[in-house]
């Protein structure tokens, strides 16, 4: 952390450590190098001292065997004297050649000193005769105190110089290195993953030859290195964990609609034989009897009651995505025009419609009663949002998902789509509430004013349709339902006039009604015959072979359920069709177990009516075969 006040290059942790040292190996070095140098200069004094007393000696010699030989002792102490005059010199003695002293001066018993001593010697007629010796003394306490004040005079020298030097590359160092340590500190402080950070750490220095490569150099490039590959690991990380929470709520999900659709498969069938019974007959006598007959709301009722539980199965295979699609080329434009002119009855006049259609047509390939359906479903939710009123809006677009916001959502296809949006103005939802609208038999209304199969039917519709639906909300402000459905660019088809008399059409072909169903083959004939319709009946797809095999007339249609024990409608028409090729065939069931359709498609050529059949339906399926064909 930088001081206030304090020069960085002063704060530096590494930098005083470095520096201090620095600065002890100094003084170690210092002291040594003071040591040697004074012993150096110790033993050279003493050297010294060595070669002076032996100058002395030599120059004075002759002058001293000469004294000595005449006995001169008055010149003999001089010349002693004199020598003590010299401040190295301690001691000084002339002996007889007794060794009997003659002169003496000094510090006999001084330690530590230096001590040169010669024979004195008389030339006399060739002859030489031993006089006595001369004894000079030097001490080696001057050297030794020489050596001291040098020792101490050098290390003061030495450190001053350490310390200068520890400072200055103290300072180097932090202008070379420790700042540049700091930066790398900060930035690395900086790191976070879910926030990566834009720019790559650099060092503020001139960039040379020298630099590129140096090891800051090669830390800085191998920290950015590292952080890229650790943001693209953490992304990837993040992308795998998101992927496997997204496949784990599509398993769950998928499990949902796998129990919703063994549910609703195991019932539909035989729920719809009797929900045909109980709307076909109602529908019958309604048209038997007259409007003012008292038992006419009674029987309204009974036929009421039984399409709301028709629709509540369709709802079921809806959302397990179980129930027979009829695609067609259209217009999602023109299926919402179309559609707004019953949404204001339906909706009330405390809601208010807003459209923003594209200006494009919007087609896709789709079945134009499902559509409907999802956009029934959604403004209902809408409208039951906003009990005082409020503002509907529905927008269309053509959209293109890129790779950006595939990222976003891995369940997504990149390509070309119709955008479906449908905001309400209403109370919204919490966020806790949200991941659980698309579940079935989840509802925040009231018991009893909803099933929790509005949303989920929308849901099943969308991805049967392989779409994908998201919604958006917020608490008190509203909430949007956002669909994608995958664009096509094939022409739109007519699509049939939903507002075709619902009267029963007549005939008098020959029709062979196959259905396991004792009632349900009753109804149909009760529907037919009294429209002029000559009918067959068959139980199973054997009895069905041979009624075909023994009738000698035309047969004009097969009217045949899909599910049925021993053979289905569809081995069954394969069978039948191979040997009389002019007859038509309509499949009926209420759950046909992919027998005839494919991911919820019908195959090609297959003509399909749904359980529960109703008068009109039927004989209009009927007459659009026969002649239309």
């Amino acid at each position: 952390m930088k001081i206030p006040g304090r020069p960085e290059w002063l704060t530096s942790k590494i930098g005083r450590r470095f520096a201090l040292y620095v600065a002890f190996l100094g003084v170690i070095m210092a002291l040594a190098l003071s040591i040697f140098i004074s012993y150096q200069q110790y033993r050279d004094r003493v050297s010294f001292l060595e070669d002076e007393l032996d100058t002395i000696v030599t120059a004075n010699k002759s002058f001293i065997e000469q004294s000595l030989w005449i006995l001169d002792t008055r010149s003999l102490d001089l010349m002693i004297q004199g020598f003590l005059l010299n401040g190295d010199i301690v001691f000084a003695q002339i002996t007889d050649d007794n060794g009997k002293t003659i002169v003496s001066s000094g510090m006999p018993d001084m330690a530590n000193k230096i001590k040169k001593t010669i024979s004195l010697y008389h030339q006399d007629k060739g002859k030489k005769i031993f006089l006595g010796k001369l004894t000079v003394a030097s001490s080696k306490q001057s050297a030794f105190r020489r050596a001291q004040s040098l020792i101490l005079i050098t290390f003061f020298q030495s450190a001053i110089l350490m310390f200068i030097i520890s400072v200055s590359i103290m300072f180097i160092f932090q202008r070379l290195v420790a700042r540049h340590l700091t930066t790398i500190q900060r930035y690395t402080r900086r790191i976070t993953f879910e926030e990566p950070q834009a720019v790559s750490l650099s060092l503020d220095r001139p960039m040379n030859r020298h630099t590129n490569n140096d090891e800051l150099a090669s830390t800085v490039n191998a920290i950015n290195l590292m952080y890229s590959n650790a943001v693209k690991a953490y992304r990837e990380l993040e992308d795998r964990t998101a992927e496997k929470i997204m496949l784990e709520r599509q398993l769950r999900q998928a499990q949902k609609m796998e129990s919703i659709g063994r549910l609703a498969g195991g019932i539909a069938h035989d729920f719809n034989n009797v929900l045909s019974i109980i709307m076909g007959y109602s529908d019958l006598l309604l048209t038997l009897i007259s409007p003012d007959d008292p038992m006419r709301e009674q029987i309204q009722l009974i036929h009421d009651s039984g399409s709301k539980a028709a629709t509540l199965t369709r709802q079921l295979l809806a959302f397990s995505r179980k129930q027979v699609l009829e695609k067609k080329i259209i217009s999602i434009n023109t299926i919402v025009q179309d559609f707004l002119k019953i949404l204001g009855k339906m909706a009330g006049e405390d809601i208010i419609f807003t459209t923003y259609l594209a200006e494009k047509s919007c087609t896709v390939e789709a079945d134009p009663g499902q559509i409907e359906q999802i956009i029934m479903n959604l403004i209902v939710n809408a409208k039951d949002s906003m009990p005082g009123g409020g503002k509907i809006i529905i927008e269309t677009a053509e959209v293109q998902l890129d790779r950006h916001y595939v990222d976003k959502r891995i369940e997504v296809k990149p390509g070309k789509y119709v955008l479906l949006a449908i905001s309400d103005t209403g109370e919204g939802m919490d966020e806790d509430v949200l991941p659980k609208i698309f579940d079935p038999f989840f509802t925040t209304k009231e018991q009893g004013k909803g099933t929790g199969l509005g949303l989920a039917t929308v849901y099943g519709i969308v991805k049967q349709h392989d779409g994908y639906i998201y919604a958006y909300s917020e608490k008190e402000k509203g909430t949007t339902f956002k669909i994608y459905f995958p664009a096509s660019n094939k022409t739109t088809e007519e699509t049939e006039n939903k507002s075709t008399a619902a009267a029963l059409l007549q005939g008098n072909e020959t029709i062979l009604i196959v259905d396991d169903s004792p009632s349900i083959r009753q109804l149909i004939v009760d529907i037919l015959k009294p429209l002029g319709y000559k009918c067959l009946q068959a139980g199973s797809g054997k009895d069905a072979i041979d009624a075909v095999r023994e009738y000698s007339g035309e047969v004009h249609l097969l009217l045949t359920d899909v599910v049925m024990p021993g053979m289905s409608g569809r081995d069954l028409s394969t069978i039948i069709v191979k040997e009389r090729p002019e007859m038509k065939v309509i499949f009926m069931s209420g759950y046909t177990e992919n027998i005839i359709v494919h991911h919820g498609v019908l195959e090609q050529g297959i003509t399909y009516i749904a359980k529960p059949i109703t008068p009109s339906a039927l004989t209009q399926k009927i007459r659009s075969v026969l002649y239309d064909n």
